[in-house]
């Protein structure tokens, strides 16, 4: 869980990522979009997380339990991964994949049925990722957001 003495780094890290994609032609975010208050904000609702290694943090990833600007109303059965980041120096690391699989190992405990998460439809690099990742494209009638979803599996039946 990320805390209030991570935000400087993490509003740091956000603009470095912001400004690596930008740089590769990548409109997904802007420098200074997200402010303290925002961060501020997801950690007092407990939904951001963060990943450090021996050089700190590293990256975030923000789950939540619904997301109508991209999905729409939806029954309370998924958990949304937002604002998924990796520092520009832990890119191709395999810790994107690392956050995501334990987003989703933390929703499927929750008992819900699917992670979803969503992405700049422009941004063919990062959709094939999660398709890569096993998440299915699903329709969105957001024409500059990509919608994707995964099944999480049913937890294992205790016995005894």
């Amino acid at each position: 869980m990320a805390g209030r003495d991570d935000i400087d780094t993490l509003l740091a890290l956000r603009d470095a990522v912001a400004v690596d994609l930008l740089g590769r032609g990548i409109l997904q975010w802007n420098p200074g979009e997200v402010t303290a208050d925002d961060l501020d904000g997801w950690i007092q609702s407990s939904s951001l997380f963060a990943a450090e290694s021996d050089s700190g943090l590293v990256g975030s990833v923000r789950v939540g339990w619904s997301d109508p600007d991209a999905w729409g109303r939806r029954p309370d059965a998924a958990g949304y991964v937002k604002d998924l980041m990796i520092g520009p120096a832990e890119r191709g690391s395999g810790l994107g994949l690392e956050l995501l699989g334990w987003a989703e190992s933390y929703i499927g405990r929750t008992g819900r049925h699917w992670i979803r998460l969503d992405c700049a439809s422009s941004n063919l690099r990062l959709c094939r990722y999660y398709t890569d990742a096993g998440f299915r494209r699903v329709e969105s009638k957001n024409l500059d957001r990509a919608l994707f979803e995964k099944t999480l599996e049913a937890p294992a039946a205790r016995i005894g």
